[in-house]
């Protein structure tokens, strides 16, 4: 009987997950259209890219993505770029100038962040390793060598021969 139970489960996971769509594959799908969306968005640049960033934010917190620290800098500092250029303060080539130097900045940080991240989870993972073979040494899980009594040897003499008995 449990053995049917089990193969009953097994199947019906199996579809479930086969079969229907992933979170991650919905969550792709609806930031395509989100993105499609923005770039129907009427007003002036500021304003198109603030109604974006809140449409991908609620898409993202929809599907419980967490928020990318690197990416979320890049679009303030874009925000303020196109506030200066609404204004005039700046061409549009000098914004697009300013937002490609900022953005290759924020990748090599986000790389060095990464680099951080995986020498951290190295060292993690030498530590976790000694201690566990720090702690099977120090727990003499298999029985130990019994002290061996040295072997002793007596010579003597009966008449003309020599003998050496060994215990």
């Amino acid at each position: 009987m449990r053995l049917v139970a089990f193969w009953t489960f097994l199947v019906f996971l199996v579809f479930f997950t086969a079969c229907g769509p992933s979170n991650l594959e919905l969550w792709q799908r609806e930031s395509a259209q989100a993105r499609e969306q923005c770039a129907q968005v009427r007003g002036s640049r500021v304003e198109r890219m603030r109604a974006c960033e809140q449409r991908r934010h609620e898409v993202d917190r929809k599907y419980g993505q967490p928020q990318d620290v690197f990416f979320e800098a890049t679009i303030a500092y874009w925000i303020a770029v196109a506030e200066r250029v609404d204004r005039g303060e700046l061409t549009e080539a000098q914004g697009e100038s300013l937002a490609s130097q900022f953005r290759a900045y924020m990748e090599g940080q986000r790389q060095q962040a990464e680099l951080l991240k995986s020498s951290q989870r190295a060292l993690d993972a030498a530590a976790y390793q000694a201690f566990w073979s720090n702690f099977w040494q120090s727990w003499n899980v298999r029985p130990g060598e019994q002290p061996r009594t040295p072997i002793r040897c007596h010579t003597y003499a009966i008449g003309t021969s020599i003998y050496t008995d060994c215990k």
